[in-house]
């Protein structure tokens, strides 16, 4: 069965604000919260051309000298850890335009041996094909771009289960992937096991690497956000996972009523 990726997560939203529009109200379900958005939200034509647009200019800066920030930590980490041999497969959920795989081909230097495919919405992996090379594939769907890899040493995503309608589920078919290592970071989790479905807001310049490109106005983009318990996220991970390190990344990111939620990353490897 394809596992489709449509309206799931906004494309790689680099600045988190710690604020959440209508605080006190909770809905119901995520169709609830995205009937009160922006109809395409997350695969409106300027979102999507926006973050590919910023991830080609990334890109073009890092080919003439590599000069990252201290959010790049996360994806050498990654890379550090889950690069045990002379290859590397990584199926990267909700990459947007690839801006974790432009950091991992100027550290690892020999892309020859990377083979990087993101998972994103169908607005978003169509529009990236303009970042697609050898090694860096974009797909819609988590089982193409398995089948496309073959093995996966590593499952990596960044800031994206909290956009899916059902983010344990989503996590379900990841960890069914049975990759070597999974990271999970830049993702919040409650304490409670009740959901809590909001409404979060951003600019369109905060989605992507970098300022916004010329040629486009900034303004406010709604979309849905879920949060799930940590305790059973971490009873999914462990059925077939030894969870390394737990990472607490950002404390009190987001508030929805006087709750405080915490970002937190987890290192996993796959048990024998």
């Amino acid at each position: 069965m394809k596992m489709f990726v449509k309206q799931f997560m906004p494309p790689l939203l680099l600045k988190v604000f710690k604020q959440l529009i209508n605080t006190s109200l909770d809905y119901k379900s995520y169709e609830e919260a995205s009937k009160r958005c922006t109809k395409d939200a997350y695969e409106g034509p300027d979102i999507v051309k926006v973050v590919v647009e910023k991830n080609l200019i990334f890109k073009q800066k890092i080919e003439k000298g590599a000069m990252f920030d201290f959010g790049a930590l996360r994806t050498l980490i990654a890379l550090g850890l889950s690069k045990t041999g002379s290859s590397l497969n990584v199926l990267d959920f909700g990459g947007g335009g690839g801006y974790h795989y432009t950091i991992a081909s100027k550290a690892l230097g020999d892309i020859d041996n990377l083979k990087w495919n993101v998972v994103e919405t169908p607005a978003m992996a169509t529009e990236a094909q303009r970042m697609a090379n050898k090694n860096l594939k974009f797909f819609d769907n988590i089982s193409e771009a398995q089948k496309d890899l073959g093995m996966v040493d590593l499952v990596f995503t960044s800031c994206a289960l909290n956009y899916c309608p059902e983010p344990l589920s989503l996590l379900k078919d990841l960890i069914n992937l049975k990759a070597k290592h999974l990271f999970i970071t830049r993702t919040s989790f409650i304490q409670s096991t009740e959901k809590i479905v909001n409404i979060q807001k951003s600019y369109l310049s905060t989605n992507g690497p970098g300022p916004l490109p010329v040629g486009f106005k900034d303004r406010a983009i709604y979309y849905p956000i879920v949060f799930v318990s940590k305790q059973q996220v971490e009873d999914m991970i462990s059925e077939y996972y030894d969870i390394r390190f737990t990472i607490i990344e950002d404390q009190a990111v987001y508030r929805v009523g006087r709750k405080e939620i915490d970002m937190f990353g987890y290192f996993c490897v796959l048990k024998t």
